[in-house]
């Protein structure tokens, strides 16, 4: 086992500190560099690494002493899976908001290769600091790409367009540590409207040439996502919705219809775009009645 630890430009004393251990004990490699930023630390740690797996974590987190033998078991045992997390508790409990206990509860449901990806374009499916990757699959993909977007969530869409399986151990083996100052808070490449266009990105990228898609939902998300798919190229066909008022109406051009002319679109992606997580269970469950098959004919899209 190695532990590589780029300090990118620390003006707290830690850089210092970390080269301190690495002299007592040969297992750490301390890098130096000027002030990057995230992605450009990440990538040269990948690219500094000798190791088969390479797990990710930040320097204030707690993460369970087992975690990585785990991991390194379920990589060796699953080969056709790239990426294995573990579920996640947050800290301190004062610190932690209700978006991320929502966030929390239902990631850690998302255990399977077939869970993860079918609520990939949901949310980010794995805890960026809970991971481990096989360092080919990184180095086959590019790596972290630099943008103004998540670095985590642009990286798991990169990988599954790629065919790469996710896995997550059932155990709670890492602690989040939540504070006010956290670049996930504070930053704007982690901006709701950020995620939204890696969505669409992924969309636009993962369509076959001449299919539309169709929106489910011409609310606070569909409307967002409807302009960032139109951005990027991909042909959408309609709205479908259930509120009267915007029934016959169009949104960026496209009609919005009653949700009980779906099958009209027989062909097209439907993505289901509703903003609460009971909505979209009965979106998603209406979607399978009408006979649609969640992950061909139809993806939830949040």
């Amino acid at each position: 086992m190695e532990i590589i630890c780029v300090d990118d430009g620390s003006r707290d004393g830690s850089g210092a500190l970390a080269a301190e251990y690495a002299r007592h004990d040969s297992r750490i490699r301390v890098f130096h560099t000027p002030p990057r930023g995230i992605v450009a630390a990440l990538n040269q740690g990948i690219t500094l690494s000798r190791a088969e797996f390479v797990a990710r974590m930040d320097a204030d987190d707690i993460t369970h002493r087992d975690r990585f033998a785990l991991q390194v078991k379920a990589l060796e045992r699953e080969r056709e899976v790239a990426v294995v997390a573990s579920r996640v508790r947050s800290f301190p409990r004062s610190a932690t908001r209700r978006g991320m206990r929502e966030y929390l509860a239902w990631s850690n449901q998302v255990l399977e290769p077939e869970s993860v990806a079918r609520e990939i374009l949901i949310e980010c499916p794995v805890v960026h600091p809970s991971v481990m990757v096989r360092k080919r699959a990184l180095v086959e993909v590019g790596g972290y790409r630099q943008g103004e977007f998540p670095e985590d969530y642009d990286l798991w869409l990169r990988m599954h367009r790629r065919g790469y399986r996710f896995r997550k151990l059932p155990q709670v083996l890492h602690a989040w540590r939540e504070r006010e100052e956290r670049l996930t808070r504070t930053h704007p490449m982690y901006a709701r409207r950020r995620f939204i266009d890696l969505k669409a990105e992924h969309v636009a990228k993962t369509l076959e040439t001449g299919r539309s898609v169709v929106i489910v939902g011409a609310g606070v998300v569909g409307k967002p996502l409807a302009r960032a798919l139109l951005r990027h190229g991909v042909q959408l066909s309609a709205f479908l919705d259930l509120n009267p008022r915007k029934i016959g109406k169009k949104i960026h051009g496209i009609p919005v219809l009653h949700a009980a002319e779906a099958l009209r679109f027989r062909g097209a992606l439907y993505l289901a775009a509703v903003s609460a997580r009971l909505q979209r269970d009965v979106v998603r469950g209406e979607l399978k009645r009408l006979g649609l098959v969640e992950g061909e004919d139809f993806l939830c899209a949040v």
